[in-house]
Formats: C-alpha cells, sequence, structure tokens
C-alpha cells in the first residue's frame, strides 16, 4: 500500500502513483492515482526490483524501492511525498535569470508558468537584456516556472532548460526568486547559490 502526503503532511487525492522495473528496463508495470486517502493499492506484483514514484502536472515527487515478497508478511507500506524538491518561496513570480558562476544575465530565453494542480499554461513571457522576466499576478498557490533558452546545443554546450517550482505566497519575505547562477548538470537544471553550492532543479 503506498500513502502519498504533501509537503504540509495532508493527504492527496489524484496524484499518479508509478511502478516501474528498476532493473533494467526501467518498463512500465502499473499505474494508479491515489483516492481520497491518498492511497494506492498494487496487487499480484511479480517478486522483483521496483521503483515506485508519484507524479502530477508533469511535477516529480519521491521515489522509493520496493520489494514486494511471496507472502502477504511482507506486505510493504511506503509514504511518498509531492512535490518533491527545493521549492522557490515569493511574493510573486519574477526575477532575474543568470548563468553560471559568473551570474551573466540569460537572454533570448522563454518562460512560461504552469498551474501544478491542472498542468495548464497561466502565462508566458520571455527575459529581456538584463534577464529580467515578470508574469503578472498570480493567485497564492504552487506552480512550475518552465525554463528554456531559444539557442540550439553546441557540441561544447547544452542549452539552460529545466522547471523551477514557485510557491506564491503574499506572506513571503521575499519579493521575487533568488538569483541563481543557473546551469546544466548530468542531474537537469543547477542553480549556483551566492555561497557557492548548487542546488538541482527538475
Amino acid at each position: 500500500m503506498v500513502t502519498v502526503r504533501g509537503r504540509d503532511g495532508r493527504v492527496l487525492e489524484g496524484i499518479s502513483v508509478k511502478i516501474v522495473f528498476a532493473i533494467p528496463s526501467h518498463d512500465l508495470v502499473a499505474e494508479q492515482l491515489s483516492d481520497k486517502d491518498g492511497k494506492v493499492v498494487f496487487h499480484d506484483l511479480m517478486i522483483s526490483d521496483y521503483w515506485i514514484s508519484a507524479e502530477h502536472a508533469g511535477v516529480s515527487g519521491t521515489v522509493a524501492e520496493l520489494l514486494p515478497v511471496a507472502d502477504d508478511s511482507g506486505s510493504e507500506w511506503i509514504s511518498l511525498k509531492w512535490p518533491e524538491g527545493p521549492i522557490e518561496n515569493a511574493q510573486g513570480v519574477a526575477g532575474h535569470l543568470l548563468v553560471g558562476w559568473q551570474k551573466a544575465p540569460l537572454t533570448e530565453t522563454d518562460v512560461w508558468l504552469t498551474d501544478t494542480v491542472t498542468g495548464k499554461e497561466v502565462g508566458r513571457t520571455a527575459t529581456d537584456k538584463q534577464g529580467r522576466f515578470s508574469f503578472s499576478k498570480q493567485d497564492p498557490g504552487l506552480y512550475v516556472l518552465h525554463i528554456e533558452e531559444r539557442r540550439d546545443c553546441s557540441q561544447y554546450q547544452c542549452k539552460i532548460k529545466g522547471r523551477i517550482l514557485v510557491e506564491v505566497d503574499p506572506t513571503s519575505k521575499s519579493a521575487e526568486i533568488q538569483r541563481y547562477g543557473l546551469s546544466m548538470t548530468s542531474c537537469g537544471l543547477g542553480g549556483i547559490k551566492d555561497d557557492g553550492s548548487l542546488v538541482l532543479f527538475e
């Protein structure tokens, strides 16, 4: 049995829970939506190694290992969290997109916003010559900020592309999202903080 919970611990309904083979194919084995109690039950899984994960509106949740056994005594109870990863908290969805350790302006970059509940696009814009962007006032809630450079990847450099979760909160101390030096890593979009540490987004 799987239970899906939000960051505040509340159970979540309608979250897609997927099971895939851990090795070697990663093929999808089963998929169900969590019920009103945040629960999903999978029956009759063959004995194998699996990965189980939560996802909704293109936003990932936690991933866990699932190891079913032959008898009921080994049934696993797994708690998954959605969403997973760093979340920006700000009064609105605006800021500067910068690139690399030097934090140079990230220009000619498309930026769009989607709602994490419906997955629908709620706004689209592009960065200016200073790498700045902004959206009109959004209702409080959780959104996905999508970022994609217009240039193509070269032989030596991939374009900046990825997603940042943004929680719009009128009481936030930050008017805009943080100024990261964005870069592409082997794990996806990375943001270099002022202290030189790296945070990984989707």
